[in-house]
């Protein structure tokens, strides 16, 4: 049938001379989960050819091209297939010379967060990618940090970004100690609701919905529900109602 066409013709494009058809075989190959050709995906992410002359006269650096690294990276989502190798080779993907390559690495790291073996390695990594030159990068950086992280010093590079120039960077690193908080990483959850509260919260953006002061107040009410659970385990009741502090204002409207 059709199916079985794909899972045959897929692995067959990986080794064509023309990128394009290499990309679509990996697509290809995450789609129908060809779990098979894992090793094969692996290749060509750490492929070090390099791009013909000409190619590199016009931006190129490996024979397989960015875009086929990038979507790579995204196949082994797809596959949900995870082994030592596999992580060698994502890690070496976030000093990628390409900006995409590097996110998606980011954002694979992150949906294999549970089943990583070198988190401390990792965890350096996306510290140091939060000072990337591309805020698309560093949104994936500070997200993955929020499900990786396992210490003070991804709690404190994230609540370093309050005044990043980008909101969208802001709002990640928001959402990612969300994840910390729900991870049982911060424990001191009155703390970090007074931390956040010096992020600046205004967005450039010409949007009917605020992200990211919704993502302030879902932190916050997270952090008073989750104190809230503990204190009635403990036989101590409801903590106390805390006031949320919004950036710059000292009060939320509507909060």
């Amino acid at each position: 049938d059709d199916l079985e066409y794909y899972r045959h013709r897929a692995p067959s494009l990986l080794t064509s001379p023309h990128w394009q058809e290499r990309n679509l075989g990996v697509k290809l190959i995450g789609y129908l989960r060809h779990e098979e050709k894992l090793s094969s995906l692996l290749h060509l992410l750490s492929d070090p050819t390099p791009a013909t002359w000409l190619q590199r006269i016009f931006g190129g650096d490996y024979r397989q091209v960015g875009f086929i690294r990038r979507n790579v990276l995204a196949a082994l989502q797809h596959l949900n297939c995870w082994n030592r190798e596999a992580e060698a080779g994502v890690i070496e993907a976030l000093a990628d010379g390409y900006y995409e390559v590097r996110a998606q690495a980011a954002r694979t790291l992150r949906h294999f967060a549970d089943r990583l073996m070198e988190r401390e390695a990792i965890c350096e990594r996306l510290l140091f990618l939060l000072r990337d030159r591309s805020f698309e990068v560093v949104i994936e950086a500070a997200v993955a940090l929020g499900a990786v992280g396992v210490d003070r010093r991804a709690i404190e590079a994230l609540l370093n970004l309050k005044e990043h120039h980008y909101w969208q960077v802001r709002d990640a690193a928001l959402r990612a100690l969300a994840l910390l908080v729900k991870r049982d990483v911060i424990h001191d959850r009155r703390w970090v609701v007074t931390e956040v509260s010096r992020f600046i919260l205004t967005m450039t953006d010409f949007r009917s919905h605020f992200t990211i002061k919704e993502s302030y107040r879902q932190l916050f009410h997270l952090c008073r529900e989750m104190e809230a659970k503990e204190n009635l385990l403990q036989g101590e009741g409801a903590s106390r109602s805390v006031e949320p502090v919004v950036g710059r204002e000292r009060k939320v409207q509507g909060a």
